[in-house]
């Protein structure tokens, strides 16, 4: 006659007959670490940025990025370089105060 099976032998045979122990949570708490510092060192190098800003417009690590408090004027055009922006601001008299908002 066949035994009815237990609920450790049903927890055996939904892992695998492994349990879960520290490690496995160990290496899932060090892939979040590796996780996190990968992003870190992208976003102070300025590969990776964080545009939470209501404009939408976001300049990478060369200059500023966009606030709420920049006016529309001294923001940088979609698909414009930074640079050559700020040379632009720097040739009109009435825009020359927008390249405070770049340094």
């Amino acid at each position: 006659m066949r035994r009815l099976m237990s609920i450790s032998d049903i927890k055996k045979i939904n892992t695998g007959g492994k349990k879960f122990n520290k490690m496995d949570k160990e290496t899932i708490i060090i892939i979040i670490v590796i996780i996190f510092v990968i992003f870190a060192v992208l976003y102070t190098t300025g590969i990776v940025s964080i545009n939470i800003g209501k404009s939408g417009n976001s300049v990478g690590a060369s200059g500023a990025r966009s606030s709420g408090n920049m006016p529309q004027e001294c923001q940088v055009p979609a698909g414009q370089d930074i640079n050559a922006w700020k040379e632009h601001l720097g040739h009109h008299e009435n825009t020359k105060y927008c390249l405070e908002y770049y340094k």
